[in-house]
């Protein structure tokens, strides 16, 4: 089972990043929500852990927040874990903001269709786009 009967996550409080033996020795594959989190990558206290127990020496730990889309992954061979790695990042556009005229500049205006001036910023991962 990787869930619940009724279909929500099994719920685990206070797992210690820094030692993760103890939590995927104690449980079987499963989705877990939890808080009071210690050493987690990225310094939030709560999220979402999936545990997938492959074969007796090798666990992989996927653990994510609700704050924003970033994804973690952690693989451990003969319960000796790696370090977190950040396999997703949640991408941000600002949106469209106005572009300052200065010096007297004015847009062209010669539609009806006219946009004002303006710029985005669109951070895909470590890759930022203007």
């Amino acid at each position: 089972k990787i869930t619940n009967d009724n279909g929500f996550s099994f719920y685990i409080d206070s797992i210690d990043f820094n030692d993760l033996s103890g939590f995927a020795s104690n449980h079987t594959t499963g989705f877990f929500c939890s808080n009071n989190l210690k050493n987690t990558p990225n310094g939030y206290t709560s999220g979402s852990i999936l545990l997938v127990r492959t074969f007796e020496e090798v666990n992989k730990i996927i653990y994510t927040n609700p704050f924003n889309n970033d994804i973690y992954i952690n693989t451990s061979l003969n319960n000796k874990w790696s370090r977190w790695r950040k396999v997703v990042s949640e991408d941000y556009d600002t949106g469209w903001i106005p572009l300052p005229l200065t010096n007297g500049a004015s847009p062209d205006t010669y539609s009806s269709s006219y946009l004002p001036v303006s710029y985005r910023v669109i951070t895909q991962g470590e890759s930022k786009t203007i």
